[in-house]
């Protein structure tokens, strides 16, 4: 479940309450669950999200990661740094996430091109 917006409302025993998550913590959130092709679950009120979580939940090219993308893999994990792909269906494109999972450093995470099957000179586009 994607615990975004308010998770706990008013008339249950304990007070209302807010995801914890910050913003750039919900979108690696909602990118783990796209590029892993997971049910996009909500777990929070979506009559109460505000506009940026729900734009973050109905970001189209995000969604068609999760909907249409085939082949998703790990492709690798070195150290804090981790990487997954997946194909675009019927095309030669790539989806590529890329995660540090060092939460006190910022890092340069390096992907070459044939480890996602690629050669030559290849175009990249940040879906963010």
């Amino acid at each position: 479940m994607l615990p975004l917006g308010r998770l706990r409302i008013r008339g249950f025993e304990d007070h209302e309450r807010q995801s914890r998550l910050t913003p750039a913590e919900q979108r690696t959130h909602l990118t783990l669950w796209a590029i892993f092709r997971s049910p996009l679950m909500m777990g929070g009120d979506l009559p109460s999200l505000n506009a940026a979580t729900l734009a973050l939940l109905t970001y189209a090219e995000v969604l068609a990661v999760d909907q249409h993308s085939t082949r998703n893999r790990e492709i690798f994990t070195r150290g804090n740094q981790v990487a997954w792909a997946a194909d675009f269906s019927g095309a030669s494109e790539k989806y590529l996430a890329v995660f540090n999972l060092d939460d006190h450093a910022p890092a340069d995470v390096a992907v070459r091109w044939s480890e996602l099957g690629l050669d030559g000179k290849c175009a990249v586009r940040d879906l963010w």
